[in-house]
């Protein structure tokens, strides 16, 4: 099963260009971006059909850009 689970946890800042990530075959994106400090990422283009937890994604991020 594809997980990326905590990979980019507690980066102060992520402001990378992740709108062609292949997340296609991703099951499990918990907590990948928890804690980051601001998040400036464009995830629309991601096709995430067959994600079935994206639980705490997001957990104490402070800022969406």
């Amino acid at each position: 099963m594809a997980y990326v689970s905590v990979m980019v946890d507690r980066s102060s800042d992520f402001d990378e260009d992740i709108s062609n990530w292949g997340v296609n075959n991703v099951k499990n994106m918990t907590s990948k971006f928890a804690q980051t400090g601001s998040f400036n990422g464009i995830t629309s283009n991601w096709i995430v059909r067959n994600v079935k937890d994206m639980a705490r994604m997001f957990l104490f991020a402070s800022g969406f850009h």
